[in-house]
């Protein structure tokens, strides 16, 4: 159901009491006399007064309908384009998990440039209300968290290396491939917070 705002219901008054006060000014100003011959008492600026009413009803309707459709079709492309940029991450990070052949360099160079993109979402939504810092804040920190998932070759308490880095080349162990593909799930949760948040809106 869409959610018409404070502007749109203001405009509605607005419009109701210039037809009242159009009749108003008419019954004041502007009567009408009758032929004693008429037997129905019908006053014409009642009927003028509830005319213009109508009319301006209708108007206000149509233009909170208009738009409705239109904040729609802005709804529905920012979710397609997070949709879109959610399937690009993904796909970027999986194929660096897997990489055989994984360097330092391009990890920096790809989440630098996700980071960027995101932060740039994050503008959009923010303006249109449909996001706040506290969101962007999360979403950034899970975004930050690859990059060290990847290049941290801090030893575990159970000795192991989780991550080793030789001649810039990155190799994962499986329980940090794991640690990697868990992160992606919280990436893929906080895109979907977003779009909800959207819709609801």
């Amino acid at each position: 159901m869409e959610k018409i705002n404070l502007k749109d219901i203001i405009l509605c008054i607005v419009f109701l009491a210039i037809g009242t006060i159009i009749g108003g000014f008419l019954v004041v100003y502007h009567p009408i006399p009758f032929s004693k011959e008429v037997t129905v008492n019908i006053d014409p600026t009642n009927i003028i007064s509830m005319l213009v009413t109508i009319i301006l009803a209708v108007y206000v309707v149509g233009a909170i309908s208009k738009n409705s459709e239109i904040e729609r079709v802005e709804k529905d492309l920012l979710i397609k384009d997070l949709g879109e940029y959610k399937n690009k991450v993904q796909l970027e990070v999986s194929q660096m998990i897997s990489s055989s052949d994984l360097l330092i360099f391009t990890v920096n160079e790809k989440m630098k440039t996700i980071i960027q993109k995101t932060e740039s979402f994050f503008i959009i939504l923010k303006d249109a209300n449909f996001a706040n810092d506290y969101e962007s804040q999360n979403l950034i920190s899970v975004l930050k968290d690859f990059k060290i998932l990847f290049t941290d070759t801090s030893t575990e308490i159970s000795g192991s290396v989780p991550v080793k880095i030789a001649r810039n080349k990155i190799t994962l162990s499986d329980v940090r491939k794991q640690e990697l593909y868990q992160n992606l799930n919280k990436f893929d949760q906080e895109i979907h917070r977003l779009i909800s948040r959207i819709n609801k809106n």
